[in-house]
């Protein structure tokens, strides 16, 4: 009977430590937005990582350099995130051919396939 009373408060003491460990998830998303740029074919791409985003930032994808990626389509933005590991979710489109249409990509990456700075950024939000 003794042994069943420490084990139980052993247990009941570990949980609180437990319950305080931050789990890591198996993976993160990610969704690209494209839209046709006015007078054109090509596609400006904004990424959404799931971060509080200010109503006058500019979140379209950009280069090392800081000038706005443009895509010749939605295929091309898919190939380019593909390159930087990541898998294609799913896809919906919103609109019409008279007011344009807003292409949805939904991405995903394994969590650990993530860099050390972007893992740190992941877990402190």
């Amino acid at each position: 009977m003794k042994k069943f009373k420490l084990i139980t408060l052993l247990f009941v003491m570990g949980l609180p430590i437990i319950s305080f460990c931050q789990e890591t998830p198996k993976f993160v998303y990610c969704e690209i937005v494209g839209q046709s740029k006015l007078l054109s074919k090509k596609i400006t791409i904004t990424v959404d990582f799931g971060d509080k985003m200010s109503v006058w930032a500019d979140n379209r994808m950009k280069d090392e350099s800081g000038k706005t990626l443009v895509f010749n389509s939605m295929i091309d933005a898919l190939n380019f995130m593909g390159k930087r590991g990541w898998l294609f979710s799913q896809a919906y489109t919103i609109g019409d051919a008279q007011n344009g249409y807003v292409y949805h990509f939904l991405m995903s990456k394994l969590f650990d396939d993530l860099d050390d700075e972007a893992k740190k950024e992941f877990l402190k939000n």
